[in-house]
């Protein structure tokens, strides 16, 4: 799912658009998740899905991209992460 919901047109009530916090709800719903490569475009939605233990030993590829709430994000929040192959900021 990396670069999903990076489109110019984005559907209202699409999981892949807007801030991902829509996407981010539905992935926490998972009881085993054991690698995740997923675009994000809010710091909020990254702070929630990092909120669950059972994703710390997750495998990660992180892109986030124009996230505009990026005063609100501590970059220590992802030092925790065992498994984290690749994060980008675009």
């Amino acid at each position: 799912m990396l670069d999903c919901g990076s489109a110019n047109t984005v559907p209202e009530d699409s999981v892949l658009f807007g801030g991902s916090e829509i996407l981010v709800e539905e992935l926490i719903t998972l009881k085993h998740l054991n690698v995740l490569s997923v675009t994000l475009r809010s710091f909020y939605a990254l702070r929630r899905l990092l909120s669950r233990q059972q994703y710390k030993s997750c495998k990660y590829a992180l892109e986030l991209r124009r996230c505009e709430d990026s005063r609100s994000w501590n970059i220590l929040s992802i030092a925790d992460l065992k498994y984290l192959d690749k994060l980008d900021f675009v």
